[in-house]
């Protein structure tokens, strides 16, 4: 059998030529530039079917992913999961299944699978998708959500209401006390920390006690759902993060990679490593899935300002506030042996940086040292607890010289009173 071949050009001599049958056709004229016997097909077909007014046939494949997926696009969509409660998943793009012939909403569960974890190189979209995820959660309603920005990534989240916090990494203070104040509280309300370009991150707070925010936060995303809060972290690449961060994010989304190995790596395949995909292409469990883009936000709702420790502190402004609070941690009631209060000797110093309450410091089982480089603030430690110490009622004795001690010392042990021996430079000077 030989099949007719339909791609050629169609021919520009339309009348009807008559031959002896077994006689070959001639060479008929046919134009170079013209549509080809199949295009004029084609085009014969949907002609037909617009004279006739006919419902267009349904596509044996669904037409490929948008290269740029407004949000309008997503939530018109009548497909969407129905939430069942706040944490149910939500949508933040759409997924290709061409096999199925189908494409369905892209959904990511954070509180039920640990977290997300998006991966991919510069300019793949994970920022964007970070934001995504905040803005699903905003239209969800119920959730509390804060924000580490390393590189101005995530400026954008600060016109969208469920955003609490909006901190740079470079914030030292304000990132330590976020996520003390998540690790360390339960809270009603499901939340949602995202911590955009963790390598940037984790660069920024090596320089400050050794890397322990890095810590805090991997165990954050270990223990989050004990405290209600899931993380939702993004890297350049899978050797940026730790195997302890990586292994406790359940949810895990690949953009644009730098090169092919890294993606097979990873289980994705080799076309995530190609130049031309949009941002927010990407690889979720099997199929490829384009993230939606979120919205500029209405200007004028910005999160509250982070909260930080004063440079300068009157110890006037530490007495007051310790009028409306207790210290933590201490017996303010019992008495000790000499009849003394052990409450008396728990002072008001400061502010703590975790998070800005009354700091106390406990004379009352023993002794205490400040230690500090010069030009650190030591003298001015001692002078605070002393001004405080004598708001209380306490003596207080400033042993400069070895006979000068010698002689406070003999005289606390015969006052029935509460003394306090202020000792400066104890190892300089003796």
């Amino acid at each position: 059998t030989q099949v007719a071949y339909s791609g050629g050009p169609l021919l520009d001599d339309e009348t009807v030529e008559v031959r002896p049958l077994g006689t070959p056709p001639g060479r008929r004229a046919h134009s170079e530039n013209g549509p080809t016997e199949l295009e004029a097909l084609v085009d014969a077909a949907r002609a037909a079917n617009d004279l006739l007014d006919l419902p267009a046939p349904r596509r044996p494949v669904p037409p490929p992913l948008p290269e740029r997926l407004p949000m309008a696009e997503l939530t018109g969509r009548d497909d969407l999961p129905e939430p069942t409660d706040t944490t149910a998943p939500f949508a933040i793009g759409l997924l290709d299944r061409p096999r199925e012939q189908i494409r369905k909403p892209l959904t990511v569960d954070p509180m039920g699978n640990g977290g997300l974890m998006v991966i991919g190189g510069p300019g793949s979209g994970t920022s964007t998708t970070l934001m995504a995820v905040a803005v699903a959660a905003d239209a969800r309603g119920g959730w509390d959500v804060h924000a580490i920005d390393t590189d101005g990534g995530l400026s954008g989240l600060a016109g969208i209401e469920s955003v609490c916090t909006l901190v740079s990494a470079s914030d030292h203070e304000g990132v330590r006390r976020l996520i003390d104040s998540l690790l360390l509280g339960t809270t009603d309300r499901p939340t949602l920390l995202l911590v955009d370009g963790f390598a940037s991150f984790e660069e920024q707070q090596a320089r400050v006690n050794r890397g322990e925010a890095t810590e805090l936060l991997v165990r954050l995303a270990n223990e989050g759902r004990a405290h209600n809060v899931a993380t939702a972290v993004s890297a350049r690449q899978r050797s940026h993060v730790p195997f302890g961060l990586f292994n406790a994010i359940g949810e895990r989304l690949l953009l644009r990679m730098l090169d092919a190995d890294q993606a097979l790596a990873m289980d994705g395949p080799a076309g995530l490593a190609e130049r031309g995909l949009p941002p927010g292409r990407g690889w979720m469990r099997g199929d490829w899935v384009q993230v939606v883009q979120p919205e500029a936000p209405a200007p004028g709702s910005c999160p509250p300002e982070t909260r930080r420790l004063p440079a300068d502190l009157a110890v006037a402004q530490i007495l007051e506030a310790a009028t409306t609070a207790s210290p933590t941690g201490a017996d303010t009631n019992g008495a000790n042996r000499d009849g003394s209060r052990t409450g008396d000797l728990v002072l008001p110093i400061g502010l703590d940086a975790r998070d800005l309450s009354t700091s106390w410091l406990d004379l009352g089982a023993g002794h205490a040292i400040v230690a500090g480089a010069p030009r650190s603030g030591r003298s001015t430690a001692l002078g605070t607890v002393r001004r405080v110490a004598g708001d209380r009622g306490i003596g207080c004795h400033t042993a400069g010289e070895p006979a000068a001690m010698l002689a406070a010392l003999l005289a606390h042990g015969s006052s029935p009173d509460l003394s306090l021996i202020h000792i400066s430079e104890p190892t300089r000077r003796h």
